[in-house]
């Protein structure tokens, strides 16, 4: 199988595995605000509000069992680029914990709520370049861009009965319910496996938490190796950001690098120097500026071949376990 074909039956499965690993979902749709109250003897584990226009501002009152927590969720944004949110969570007992965060990368506007993301999901397919995974738990609230699922302290996590919201603007609301016990088993005791026990004789089921825990069976390099895999996701999500980000404003870039490109031409041909030397080092900054961008290209598609190579042997080895 080739790697690209790969590539889009892995994104194709990871989209559609957690439609296979949940109880339920509860949708309200095109609703500025919404009430969703869990079925007896379930409860709501993840809630995702997707899309979110920036500089609009949500609130959201969850409740398990009496107990009462309120999330607000404030965020602005400038210059296209520079995006600012404001996150307050209020305890049942009266006690405030807050974070703000902020990250410069194109939104187009929007961007994508995830509370509590414990496992993967994705029930739209907002293409805004901007998640926010907001982390409730019994920890002080914490958020983070672009990190679902890796990361979080799952364990940590509450279930609510029901959670109802004040969104600002007409959007989608998605809220991943379980048992209570599938709850308990599956989320306060992680299990980084789950749905591997739940194989069907010809469907095989898998998430990405499967493969990061298969690598972590593995003696002392495992933990190394899923380290590196962060730290290789951090990467890619830079170098992927910024081939958009030169992509799309491709043409006020090239205006600012020749400019640049002709004054250092100048610059360094020094005084009394022919024209002719001036038209060579243009040439030849231009090129290293082509060859340094294709350059960049190449070794992000190499490295995400590579990661798919690996991701195919773990997935393949997964198979005949």
């Amino acid at each position: 199988m080739k790697p690209v074909f790969f590539f889009l039956c892995l994104l194709g499965l990871i989209l559609v595995s957690p439609a296979m690993a949940i109880n339920s979902t509860a949708s309200a749709m095109s609703v500025s605000q919404y009430s969703i109250q869990a079925p007896d003897n379930y409860v709501i584990y993840q809630i995702i509000v997707d899309p979110v226009p920036m500089g609009t501002n949500q609130s959201h009152v969850l409740n398990y069992n009496g107990a009462t927590f309120l999330l607000t969720i404030g965020s602005a944004q400038s210059y296209g680029i520079f995006n600012e949110f404001d996150i307050a969570l209020t305890y049942p007992n009266g006690s405030l914990s807050s974070k703000h965060v902020s990250t410069t990368r194109i939104s187009l506007g929007n961007y994508k709520t995830t509370i509590q993301p414990v496992f993967s999901q994705a029930q739209s397919l907002n293409n805004a370049y901007l998640t926010i995974d907001l982390q409730v738990g019994l920890t002080p609230v914490s958020a983070e861009f672009n990190t679902q699922p890796a990361g979080w302290l799952a364990s940590s996590a509450i279930p609510f009965s029901s959670a109802s919201g004040n969104l600002g603007v007409s959007t989608n609301v998605f809220c991943e319910m379980m048992t209570l016990d599938d709850f308990q088993n599956n989320v306060v005791n992680y299990n980084s496996l789950w749905g591997l026990k739940n194989l069907g004789s010809t469907v095989f089921q898998w998430t990405y938490e499967m493969v990061l825990g298969f690598i972590s069976n593995i003696p002392v390099i495992g933990p190394l190796f899923i380290q590196l895999l962060t730290l290789l996701g951090i990467v890619l999500t830079e170098m992927s950001f910024w081939a958009v980000f030169i992509v799309t404003n491709a043409p006020a870039i090239i205006l600012s690098l020749e400019t640049l490109i002709i004054i250092l031409s100048v610059v360094n041909t020094g005084k009394n120097a022919p024209l002719r030397k001036v038209l060579s080092n243009i040439y030849q900054y231009n090129v290293a500026c082509i060859n340094g961008f294709f350059t960049l290209i190449e070794l992000l598609r190499g490295w995400i071949i590579s990661l798919i190579e690996v991701i195919t042997s773990i997935v393949q080895a997964m198979k005949l376990t």
